[in-house]
């Protein structure tokens, strides 16, 4: 009992400080970018059975997230907060946690000060959906049913609130990733 009490300690000591190292959490995004790369080029989006694009986007999405995360934690004030044993019950590091260990890439790249563009912000709303549940589930729960509500988009056609190509994913990948390379990597 002893053996496991001292091993979870030190698993638990350990994984602190990893989740507290912004380079392992860049390395994650990477190799997030990868899989979304790999996935993105075995699709076969006229197939009924081998259409991963949208597995593809989220996994686009989980990079741009993890990616974010990186350059936050990198902060020393957010690592403060988000490493912290518990849930921060006090303001700002309460709005702090709460943007953190969400999925939502738009706040996730403002609390990250990392400037988009109209068309990456419109990116990242979609990819926010495709982590959420686009990549995942059939329908969204009761909080994101929301996003199958049909709005006019920007061509005046009628449509699915958020939608977005694979080459916009990598736009906004891309952007993401130079932003992590100067506020990570500039200094190495």
């Amino acid at each position: 009992m002893a053996d496991q009490t001292a091993a979870r300690a030190f698993w638990k000591n350990y994984s602190h400080g990893l989740y507290a190292t912004p380079r392992a959490w860049a390395h994650k995004g990477e190799n997030l970018v990868h899989a979304f790369e790999a996935l993105a080029s075995a699709s076969e989006p006229d197939s009924m059975h081998l259409n991963m694009t949208d597995q593809a986007l989220m996994l686009a999405g989980m990079s741009v997230e993890v990616q974010l995360k990186a350059i936050l934690v990198n902060l020393p004030s957010v690592r403060t907060v988000v490493t912290a044993e518990k849930r921060p019950t006090a303001e700002p590091a309460k709005t702090i946690w709460a943007k953190f260990f969400s999925h939502n890439l738009l706040e996730l790249a403002l609390e990250a000060q990392v400037p988009l563009t109209d068309n990456e912000q419109k990116t990242a709303a979609a990819l926010s959906q495709y982590i959420y549940w686009r990549g995942r589930y059939v329908v969204p729960t009761e909080r994101g049913i929301d996003d199958l509500i049909p709005v006019v988009l920007d061509n005046g056609l009628i449509g699915p609130s958020h939608s977005v190509s694979l080459a916009e994913a990598r736009t906004l990948i891309h952007t993401v990733i130079t932003e992590v390379k100067a506020r990570l990597y500039a200094q190495a």
